[in-house]
């Protein structure tokens, strides 16, 4: 006899089951009726719970029945079948469409299909169905919706809006499909609708086929998202604020105290190389080579201390902190400048310096890493109270794949650093014939 260890195989169906169960619960959870229909037959084989509220008819005696004894006629059945062969033929995913349904005691009613496919081996096995009724988005009753106008669901400052695109589209003309307005509830409550219309015919008269989608949920959420969006830029602005005024702080203390106390071990070293005989050649050479190396670290300080914050920013000014910084550009990569500045003397706040300096560095920094350029062309312009800052290279080029990059963080820290400034950012790149920026900064305003 063969003796198998079927733990793991108990456990992955115990688990398979609980997942069932969750999913059922789920789906019967849900308020519009979902059906799971065999294809070709057209045979319902699973509904949810909900099939007996929209439809009057319990799940037991739905399965083993035709979809088409839930459509009110013959015609409406074969309008929808027509539309569900050409979604097949056009390989689409899914069916989105309006029909007119019959529940079990016979009421007909408006509701929105949305039908998607399941595939085996390529072929369509399944389709699985949810039915919503339009009653249950604006409150009204069958009959009364049956009887209304359809202004009457539409809140008055977008009636006109919506009145004409139906008029445009009865008469054959150009209209969008698909838009949104405000709706109104039979309670009077206002809510954000989709709607999607289309041409059709109704008793072998000219009608517009309507599909009405609550859209309130998904409206919560890019609300939700846009104030988390909101909230973390302000803190995101927040913390480049704090960086800055702690890279001044840093910046000046590394400059007086530590550059200070430099200088006087340096004046220190030329006291004491004065007093020793210049007999003491090896105390003499020693002394050398202290005061070289303090004159060095002199040096890195300085550099640490205009790479944290230029004082020219602060002292001067934004002009000459992009001069100098041009200067510097050249003097560490060997790369060529043309620099235009017009008018030579503007006065820019400390915040837009900061940010117009801190994107021009970025800019800069993305040319030596990136654009393989000879040459890099700056161009400084202050039009109708808009400071314009322009930066062309003669590099390679950057792509549009590079320019939408979500890992481009240079990019989107200079987009990050003009809006709440109200700011605009602009980049292009041609093969082979460089890049250019372009940054327009208004001085007024927020």
């Amino acid at each position: 006899s063969i003796v198998r260890d079927i733990t793991k195989r108990k456990q992955i169906e115990n688990e398979l089951k609980k997942e069932k169960k969750y999913l059922e619960k789920l789906l019967n959870s849900l308020g519009e009726a979902i059906f799971t229909v065999k294809m070709p037959e057209r045979i319902i084989q699973a509904v949810n719970d909900s099939c007996q509220i929209i439809l009057g008819a319990k799940p037991a005696h739905c399965i083993g029945k035709r979809t088409e004894v839930f459509f009110p006629d013959r015609d409406g059945y074969l309008e929808f079948e027509k539309k569900l062969e050409k979604i097949i033929e056009q390989k689409k995913e899914k069916l989105n469409t309006n029909q007119l349904l019959k529940r079990k005691n016979g009421e007909v009613f408006p509701a929105e299909i949305i039908t998607s496919f399941l595939k085996e081996n390529g072929k369509i096995t399944h389709v699985i169905s949810i039915v919503k009724r339009a009653a249950d988005i604006t409150g009204y009753s069958v009959k009364e919706l049956l009887t209304m106008n359809i202004e009457n669901l539409i809140h008055s400052d977008d009636i006109e809006k919506v009145m004409g695109r139906f008029r445009r589209r009865l008469e054959g003309k150009p209209a969008n499909s698909q838009y949104e307005f405000v709706g109104v509830r039979k309670d009077g409550t206002k809510f954000p609708v989709e709607i999607t219309a289309a041409r059709t015919l109704w008793q072998n008269q000219p009608a517009i086929l309507v599909m009405f989608r609550d859209i309130t949920k998904r409206k919560q959420a890019e609300e939700n998202i846009k104030k988390s969006e909101n909230t973390l830029r302000n803190l995101a602005i927040q913390l480049q604020k704090i960086r800055e005024e702690e890279r001044t702080i840093i910046a000046r203390e590394i400059h007086d105290e530590l550059g200070q106390s430099l200088t006087a071990l340096k004046m220190d070293i030329v006291w004491l190389k004065r007093k020793i005989p210049g007999e003491l050649t090896k105390q003499q050479e020693k002394l050398t080579t202290m005061s070289e190396l303090v004159d060095a670290t002199i040096g890195t300080v300085k550099k640490i201390s205009t790479d944290l914050r230029p004082g020219l920013l602060d002292d001067l000014g934004l002009i000459p902190a992009i001069e100098w910084q041009l200067a510097e550009f050249k003097k560490r990569t060997n790369i060529d400048f043309n620099l235009n500045i017009d008018p030579e003397e503007i006065y820019i706040d400390q915040e837009r310096s900061t940010a117009l300096f801190r994107i021009f560095q970025e800019t800069l920094t993305n040319i030596v890493r990136h654009a393989d350029a000879s040459l890099v062309s700056v161009t400084f312009k202050f039009i109708n109270n808009t400071v314009n800052l322009k930066v062309q290279d003669n590099g390679i080029g950057i792509t549009k794949k590079q320019i939408n990059d979500p890992n481009s963080l240079g990019l989107l820290g200079i987009r990050e650093r003009l809006l709440p400034l109200a700011g605009k950012f602009n980049i292009k790149g041609e093969k082979d014939k460089g890049t250019t920026i372009t940054v327009s900064l208004p001085l007024t305003g927020n």
